[in-house]
């Protein structure tokens, strides 16, 4: 990278904004006392890997220095000449996506609470995204409804790196930190940092996702969870990437100079929060590291009204986007849009917390990702091992497809919808579930053949594998040494049983079907009493594998509709 272009990039602070961070020796250090404008310059120490999602061993190798504006470009040729450097970049400062419009909402505006609300919120009245879509109305997400299926006994912790974190006691903050360079410390709440900052961003949206169900009081959430607030940007809502990175790495467990390591990583990760700019390396690296270790990060699409690939987070590899559309499915005016972006969710006029008994309807891309966090760690509390590619294939499969707008916009996307959503992660509908019973299949016409005594299958344990609804690879690079891929006319999709309660792995399951087609028929099974999962094999198994954990969660496949 020339020093022109890097400079090019550079957003210049004021000094008491800054700490001194990590510097290469014996290069001279920053006094944090100057006057003079500084810039952060982030550099990686060559070694480290380079961004891939694999495994659990990835190490975060970006480092900081933070210099006067007189000094930057005398800086960076000296990186530039350092061996042991790689790649060289400044800090690039971000906003939260701020709402395009916040309303205050003094009091209940519908009446009371109706008989079939499925919680005692006394708000909930006031969530419309909660109620029942219509034809007209497919910016109602169907949530209400779709409680009863979604299975929340298990407690999911969902990180948000934002500001304007308060306590309203209708929510439960389990962690939190302030990783705000020169900030560093375990307070993260914003009316005790700045009790005149009525800032109140990342407590919106956290009570859109997790505020306390069924307590009498407030709002509810999608999902009961602990929310771990990181705080990386100022009351202002602005700040740098490097202290974004710093929160997601935070969040996955990592080590981060001046905070205690959590000393659990989240499941899900919530950034309403970008910036019109390429995607950080470092950042990359960070998000990198959390995906490795099974974390979804879930990140607003933005409200320029222009086309996502532009932006950060959306343009970062691994980001689930979320654009924002109206009650009435029409795309928000504001909401960015275009192939990245990987479903709609409502952005205008969704009800949420400011303060105690403070309530606003808030419109913004920032408020629709909160929607689709909640959904995802509902998900995961299903799936563990889903990933980004297996979440938006579930959020896709059973989206709604009543959005609408300019067509070069909209696209083929769609808008969540928490009702459908809920049928495929429970089983109850085949559209997203790779294992089902063959019978079940809406693809398979005549399946009365099947219970034909000249069929001579078991109907009851007739069940099957749909290989088009797992996000696997299908070309002939499965492996990375070139020497271990598999030849395609050797290659075979192979199901292997074990016991429920043993992690899926090749090597202790019993192979018990397979094909080199897309669907694998699987005879005399029972999903009640053993799991199943898949593998890309050749024949004899000497080579298996596949780029995501494949458990086809047999359990919630088991059907006894088919049984006498």
């Amino acid at each position: 990278m020339s020093i022109k272009n890097v400079l090019a990039a550079a957003f210049f602070v004021s000094a008491h904004c800054l700490a001194l961070a990590d510097e290469p020796t014996p290069m001279k250090s920053v006094p944090e006392s100057s006057d003079s404008e500084k810039a952060i310059i982030v550099y990686k120490v060559i070694g480290s890997e380079e961004g891939s999602t694999q495994g659990d061993t990835l190490e975060y190798r970006w480092k900081r220095l933070v210099v006067s504006g007189d000094e930057v470009e005398e800086t960076i040729e000296r990186l530039e000449n350092d061996a042991t450097i790689g790649d060289i970049e400044i800090a690039r400062k971000i906003e939260n996506i701020k709402p395009v419009k916040e309303i205050p909402v003094p009091s209940t505006v519908r009446g009371s609470a109706v008989g079939d609300q499925v919680y005692n919120d006394p708000r909930l009245i006031d969530q419309r995204i909660w109620d029942d879509s219509s034809e007209t109305t497919p910016g109602r997400l169907n949530i209400n409804r779709a409680q009863a299926i979604y299975d929340r006994s298990e407690r999911m912790r969902i990180g948000f790196v934002d500001s304007g974190f308060a306590e309203t006691g209708d929510i439960t903050y389990s962690s939190g930190a302030n990783v705000v360079t020169g900030e560093r410390g375990p307070e993260f709440r914003e009316n005790v940092l700045d009790p005149t900052c009525e800032y109140r961003h990342g407590t919106h949206g956290a009570h859109i996702t997790a505020a306390t169900t069924n307590n009498g009081k407030g709002m509810a959430g999608i999902v009961d969870a602990d929310i771990i607030a990181a705080r990386a940007l100022w009351c202002t809502g602005s700040g740098f990437t490097t202290d974004v990175a710093d929160a997601i790495l935070w969040l996955a467990g990592e080590p981060v100079e001046g905070v205690a390591t959590l000393s659990e990583p989240v499941d899900v990760i919530n950034l309403s929060l970008g910036a019109i700019t390429t995607c950080p390396r470092y950042l990359q690296d960070a998000l990198n590291i959390a995906r490795s270790k099974r974390i979804l990060v879930v990140g607003a699409a933005g409200n320029e009204n222009m086309d996502a690939s532009n932006t950060y987070p959306t343009n970062c590899e691994g980001v689930v986007s979320v654009g924002a559309n109206m009650l009435d499915g029409q795309k928000s005016g504001f909401s960015n849009f275009g192939e990245l972006v990987d479903i709609y969710a409502t952005g205008s006029s969704v009800f949420t917390t400011n303060d105690v008994e403070d309530y606003r309807y808030v419109y913004g891309t920032s408020f629709s990702a909160p929607i689709v966090s909640g959904h995802a760690a509902l998900i995961k509390a299903a799936e563990p091992e889903a990933d980004e590619r297996r979440i938006i294939r579930l959020l896709t499969g059973t989206k709604n497809d009543g959005l609408t707008g300019e067509s070069t916009q909209v696209l083929d996307k769609g808008i969540i919808d928490s009702l459908e959503l809920a049928k495929a992660v429970s089983g109850e509908t085949y559209v997203a579930r790779p294992l089902s019973h063959a019978l079940l299949n809406e693809d398979r016409p005549n399946t009365q053949a099947y219970t034909q005594p000249a069929a001579g299958l078991h109907v009851c344990n007739l069940y099957e594998v749909d290989t088009t609804k797992l996000d696997i690879d299908r070309s002939n690079k499965i492996f990375e040494n070139e020497e271990d891929q598999i030849p395609v006319e050797d290659k075979f999709f192979k199901v292997f049983e074990v016991s429920d309660s043993a992690r899926f792995e090749v090597a202790n399951g019993v192979e018990v079907a397979s094909s080199q087609g897309s669907r694998v028929l699987l005879k005399n099974i029972d999903p009640s009493v053993s799991d199943y999962g898949l593998a890309v094999c050749n024949t004899d198994n000497s080579h298996c594998g596949s780029p995501i954990p494949v458990n086809l969660n047999a359990e919630k496949a088991f059907t006894s509709v088919y049984c006498n």
